[in-house]
């Protein structure tokens, strides 16, 4: 599984407009933001708290202006936050909000 600093290189070097933030040591995680043009954004973390944490995956969820999960989002389906999400996945749904939400076109891995 990838750390912090080897996933933020990767992500960085693949997409250049995600913005990580450290999380408090204690949490054992971090967090990062995609701001899309329309007002939308992907938050993505990776805490002892959060879905997948533990093992190493992430969770995903797409906010709205107000900076809340917005759960009537076609990506929440289920009706909850993506949760237990491999690196490719979470590089899958950037490029597939991007274009959803025209903010940018993300280049092929």
């Amino acid at each position: 599984m990838k750390y912090f600093e080897e996933l933020q290189e990767d992500i960085l070097a693949r997409y250049g407009k995600i913005r990580f933030f450290k999380q408090d040591p204690r949490s054992g995680g971090f967090s990062a933001v995609v701001d899309f043009k329309d007002g939308y954004a992907l938050s993505i973390i990776r805490t002892m708290l959060s879905y997948g944490g533990e093992d190493g995956l992430f969770e995903a969820a797409v906010l709205k202006d107000d900076d809340k999960v917005d759960y009537d989002h076609p990506i929440h389906a289920s009706g909850d936050v993506l949760g237990y999400l491999e690196v490719d996945e979470v590089y899958d749904i950037v490029k597939t909000l991007s274009r959803v939400h025209n903010n940018r076109h993300l280049p092929e891995r």
